[in-house]
C-alpha cells in the first residue's frame, strides 16, 4: 500500500477529504497537495496520498494506540463484536466482512461472533456496487447479501465491543446511552461504556495509521482501496488481541477434555 500512496497518482475527491479532517493548506504543506480539475470536470480533487496523511495528522479523542494486553473472552465463551459506521452500507460492512474472514481462516468461529450496524440508515439497504467490486477484486468476499440494520440502544449492552470507523460514529454511540435523558449511569458505568466502544484506527499495527477515519460515504476507487488496506490492517490487530484470550479458552477446553477422558478412563 505504502508504494502506491507515495506514487502520489491516488486521487480522492475534495469532498471525501473533507470528511478526513483534511483542508488545501494542509495538502499545500504537504508538497504534494496540487488541487487539479478532476477527470469528470467536477471540480478539483486531492492524492489519496495527501487524505491519508490528513488521517494520520487527525488528533481527536479516543484515537490513541489501542493499550496493550489480551481482550477475555466472556464467560459464556462467545465474543461480540459490533462494527458502526453511519449507513450501514459501506465501511462498517468492509470491515465486519474482513474481520469474518481472518476469524474463520484462524478457526476462531465457535468463539467470535461479528455483526454491524448503523445510527442512520435505510434498514434493508444493500451496498453501493463500487464497494461491492473492490472487495470481490481485492480480497475475493462477497457482501451484496448484506442488509443495513438500525443500532438501538439494546445493542451497545449485547456486544462486549463496538467498534466504531471513525470518532463521530463512536461519539453517537456513546450518546445514545450516556445522553438519552431518560438514562442514568454511574461515572463507573460511563467508564466502562467507554472503554468498550473503540475506533477501528486504535488497532491497526502501522502507527501512522492510528489516527485513521473511516467514514460511511462515496469512495473514489483509488481512496477505496487505501480504505479497504487500512481496515485490514485495524483487523489485523484487533484480531490478534482477541486470539490471546481465545487460544487461552481453547487451551482450557483441551485440559477440561484431557481430564475428563482420564477421570473415564479409571
Amino acid at each position: 500500500m505504502t508504494s502506491f500512496v507515495a506514487s502520489g497518482l491516488l486521487r480522492t475527491q475534495q469532498s471525501r477529504a473533507g470528511l478526513c479532517q483534511a483542508s488545501r493548506t494542509r495538502y499545500r504543506r504537504f508538497g504534494r497537495g496540487v488541487l487539479a480539475r478532476a477527470d469528470d470536470g467536477s471540480g478539483p480533487e486531492i492524492t489519496a496520498g495527501d487524505a491519508l496523511r490528513a488521517w494520520e495528522s487527525a488528533q481527536n479523542y479516543g484515537q490513541t494506540p489501542q493499550e496493550d494486553g489480551e481482550m477475555r473472552v466472556p464467560d459464556d465463551k462467545v465474543f461480540r463484536i459490533l462494527f458502526v459506521c453511519r449507513d450501514n452500507l459501506t465501511t462498517s460492512v468492509v470491515a465486519e466482512a474482513i474481520l469474518k474472514d481472518l476469524i474463520e481462516r484462524r478457526q476462531y468461529s465457535k468463539y467470535i461472533k461479528v455483526e454491524s450496524a448503523g445510527y442512520q440508515v435505510i434498514p434493508g439497504g444493500n451496498p453501493p456496487e463500487e464497494f461491492v467490486n473492490a472487495m470481490k477484486f481485492r480480497r475475493k468476499l462477497d457482501i451484496t447479501i448484506h442488509q443495513a440494520r438500525k443500532l438501538i440502544p439494546a445493542d451497545v449492552d449485547k456486544y462486549q465491543l463496538i467498534i466504531c470507523m471513525d470518532t463521530k460514529s463512536r461519539n453517537n454511540v456513546l450518546y445514545m446511552k450516556i445522553g438519552n435523558p431518560g438514562t442514568k449511569m454511574s461515572e463507573e458505568k460511563e467508564k466502562e461504556l467507554e472503554m468498550k466502544v473503540k475506533v477501528l484506527s486504535q488497532y491497526c499495527t502501522i502507527p501512522k495509521l492510528r489516527t485513521a477515519q473511516f467514514p460511511s460515504g462515496e469512495y473514489r476507487q483509488a481512496a477505496l482501496g487505501v480504505m479497504i488496506s487500512s481496515v485490514v490492517d485495524g483487523c489485523n490487530g484487533l484480531i490478534s488481541k482477541l486470539s490471546r484470550g481465545v487460544d487461552n479458552v481453547k487451551r482450557s477446553e483441551k485440559d477440561d477434555g484431557s481430564a475428563t477422558s482420564q477421570g473415564s478412563s479409571s
